[in-house]
């Protein structure tokens, strides 16, 4: 893949606002084609028309940004797939991992999980990146 008119998306409305004029800002200084987007959270629906893209794009944002970027065709598009899942991040970073302590069990053993570790109270949210549903903080009983 050529990347010579590389377009970034970012998701003005999932960033930080020192982060996202940091990032714009690297990315303008190299002459690369930047766009912004808002994304309604948790719906991977855009919030405003999506911009006209050909050629490489590379998004940064929510897993809707990421949705919205499979929808229109926008590749690479950004950092999902299974190789960005939990347990692969941690095996491969480590205590670099910003979750690297996580405990990753199925659905139907948060409970057991959760007890057998005396909490009261569990967070839960998918292995991926893609989010399919949004993380929340649970009571085990």
């Amino acid at each position: 893949m050529n990347f010579d008119n590389l377009t970034w998306v970012l998701q003005s409305n999932a960033i930080g606002e020192e982060d996202y004029l940091t990032l714009s800002d690297c990315i303008l200084r190299r002459g690369i084609r930047l766009e912004t987007l808002k994304v309604v959270p948790f719906s991977h629906v855009p919030a405003e028309p999506i911009p006209e893209i050909a050629g490489p794009c590379l998004v940064y944002g929510s897993s809707g940004l990421l949705k919205v970027a499979h929808e229109a065709g926008w590749m690479p598009g950004g950092w999902d797939g299974p190789q960005f899942g939990a347990r692969i991040v941690n095996q491969q970073l480590g205590a670099h991992s910003l979750n690297f302590d996580a405990t990753i069990t199925s659905w139907s053993e948060v409970a057991l999980v959760a007890r057998m570790k005396g909490w009261s109270r569990v967070f839960v949210r998918p292995e991926s990146e893609t989010k399919e549903f949004p993380g929340t903080l649970y009571d085990v009983g």
